[in-house]
């Protein structure tokens, strides 16, 4: 790794393996060194003396975000259900991986918002099935990461949680989607040292085209008056509409936006999540971008 002023990771979900382990050796031996595991792969025992073993073979650094580890039993992690077995199996993810974080001496954890309706574990056009028996409120997402920070997060620890992109205008599925949600986000969660956002970019630019607001002045708002609310970033490009999680170009306005604030965010994550990517071109082509953020 380079002296960069922004610390650049890889998503697991740059491999199309299905076990963990097995992304995690593909990545490392094409270069990656730094690596955010995600979800999208399947449970199996050995997975936590797996990290451990790649993480001493390759030198590797571990960030953990949502849906990792991987549970048991598949369900959507919803940190605003207001079903019992949802809210108990989402606190028992995060428990585990607040655990794994902190074995890989990490103090942050990333996780996606609430969802509006309870989602069924199966994709349709990239979103999960809406359980539309059950309707979630603002108040319940809000109070359960009070809760988190009042009750489970550990001393001198983060959780960041991520703006999601949407399909329609009048379809956000998730809290943390348009401009006025993640503001009223962080203006309620200002003073709370441990609750702040992933600022996802190619979310960010989904809700901007499909919500029709100026996503440039957002982020200079945003960076004014919150920079020290915003815990890490997601990288992947898009034409607007389909959040297609492609590899950012070196002339992308998201590169461009965090150089000109690279100074700001010293020390914070940026994690390429380029989903299905994973090649040498691809750790080269990230060499190109972490020099660029040196």
């Amino acid at each position: 790794m380079k002296n960069s002023t922004l610390i650049p990771y890889v998503s697991s979900s740059c491999s199309k393996k299905n076990k963990i382990g097995n992304a995690i050796h593909e990545l490392a031996e094409f270069g990656f060194k730094n690596i955010e595991l995600t979800g999208g792969t399947i449970f199996y025992d050995d997975i936590e003396s797996d990290l451990i073993r790649l993480k001493k073979e390759y030198g590797l650094n571990y960030l953990i975000h949502n849906y990792f580890p991987p549970p048991k039993e598949d369900f959507v992690i919803n940190v605003a259900s207001r079903k019992t077995d949802i809210q108990d199996k989402t606190l028992a993810l995060v428990k585990e991986a607040l655990k794994i974080a902190q074995i890989f001496g990490k103090n942050l954890y990333t996780m996606h918002p609430g969802f509006i309706s309870e989602m069924l574990p199966e994709l349709k056009d990239r979103f999960f099935v809406k359980d539309i028996s059950t309707i979630n409120f603002k108040n319940n997402f809000f109070k359960a990461l009070d809760f988190f920070s009042e009750e489970v997060i550990p001393r001198n620890f983060k959780i960041g949680v991520e703006n999601l992109g949407l399909k329609t205008a009048d379809d956000k599925f998730s809290f943390l989607c348009g401009r006025d949600d993640i503001e009223q986000f962080l203006e309620y969660f200002k003073n709370n040292k441990s609750i702040g956002i992933l600022l996802d970019l190619g979310h960010l630019n989904v809700a901007a085209h499909i919500l029709r607001f100026d996503r440039d002045l957002m982020l200079d708002r945003i960076t004014d008056k919150y920079a020290e609310k915003i815990f890490a970033f997601h990288l992947s490009e898009n034409d607007g509409y389909i959040d297609s999680h492609d590899v950012v170009p070196v002339n992308s306005w998201q590169l461009k936006y965090l150089m000109k604030h690279k100074k700001v965010f010293s020390g914070i994550p940026v994690v390429f999540e380029w989903h299905g990517a994973a090649s040498k071109g691809a750790y080269k082509h990230s060499q190109k971008i972490e020099d660029l953020l040196s």
